[in-house]
């Protein structure tokens, strides 16, 4: 396929449009008629595939390698064919990737970074607890419960990439020995093979390898208290009240100090997963926390969601209760 080459217009247009609030309103005013390209089935290709048993019924994950060249825009993570959106994109799963917003005025340089095969780490444009937990993690050791290639490439878009969460992880040691790369923001990466997980998040396999490597890094005292029930949600003990104001039993608890409540954004990495491998009974809004669980382990019995007074859902938790095997109550707003 041979390299696009930027006209007059293009150029002139990306100069003017350098300033980054400039770029963030054309790019949106532009997306909704930037040019799709849906890919041939003879460019996709599924190379692994496993499947499990859970209380929801069968789940699998699996491997496509999908052939270039390809784009990845570097704050979605969303593959672009020729300059044109992929849509869908290649491997969306059963539950939908978070929408995303990819900068298309990116595609006006047409000077893209050249990589190796690669697969990446995170779709979306959302850098929150949830997505970390859910999306993140899974897609990770999904590679080595696939067993691909320990050289294969890992890229992370920038909204993700530039968490404290994620940098903990990197810091820490959680991903090695496999190489992890943060997408240059100003520049759009290319491979001529790119490797999509599919539907990682409730396979008791995966799980099970996330809570074996973070029990190997950030290991828990055991000499520290003994599990309790944890309230995790952002915002802190001020939320707490507002969330749990229609919950008189909870807010006992809270007062006697046997419900603990954690807001995430306070802690780093290590802290939180030794808060929750502590965690009997995982209490946290329907506005994402729960999928913290998978950061859990060993003593984690139930998981409880209290609903939004927004009536909102989330359809994470309850994959990956199936995939860890565990209870799931949610209790109504009041």
């Amino acid at each position: 396929m041979s390299k696009p080459v930027p006209r007059r217009w293009m150029k002139r247009l990306d100069a003017v449009l350098m300033p980054a609030p400039y770029r963030a309103l054309a790019s949106r005013l532009m997306l909704p008629a930037w040019p799709r390209a849906r890919l041939a089935e003879s460019r996709v290709e599924r190379i692994r595939e496993d499947v499990t048993s859970t209380r929801l019924g069968a789940d699998r994950v699996g491997c496509l390698r999908v052939a270039g060249p390809l784009d990845i825009d570097p704050l979605s993570g969303l593959l672009f064919d020729d300059a044109r959106l992929v849509s869908p994109q290649p491997g969306e799963e059963l539950l939908p990737w978070p929408q995303a917003r990819p900068d298309v005025t990116r595609r006006l340089r047409m000077n893209p970074v050249m990589r190796p095969p690669l697969s990446v780490l995170h779709h979306g444009d959302d850098g929150s607890l949830a997505a970390f937990c859910s999306d993140v993690l899974p897609r990770f050791f999904a590679l080595d419960h696939l067993e691909l290639p320990q050289d294969l490439l890992l890229v992370v878009p920038v909204s993700m990439g530039m968490t404290d969460r994620f940098q903990d992880a990197i810091t820490d040691g959680v991903f090695r020995p496999r190489p992890v790369e943060l997408m240059r923001q100003g520049r759009v990466t290319r491979s001529d093979t790119v490797y999509v997980i599919e539907r990682p998040l409730g396979h008791a396999g995966v799980l099970g390898r996330i809570a074996a490597r973070l029990a190997e890094v950030y290991p828990v005292d055991e000499t520290a208290d003994a599990p309790v029930d944890v309230l995790l949600c952002e915002g802190g003990p001020s939320r707490a009240e507002r969330l749990l104001a229609g919950h008189a039993d909870l807010r006992a608890a809270v007062a006697e100090g046997r419900l603990k409540v954690v807001d995430p954004a306070d802690l780093p990495l290590r802290a939180l997963v030794q808060r929750l491998r502590r965690a009997r009974t995982l209490f946290a809004p329907s506005s994402g926390e729960l999928s913290a669980a998978v950061l859990a382990g060993g003593f984690l019995q139930r998981l409880v969601e209290i609903a939004a007074p927004s009536g909102r859902t989330d359809p994470r938790p309850s994959v990956i209760a199936a995939g860890l095997g565990l209870d799931l109550e949610r209790l109504a707003s009041r």
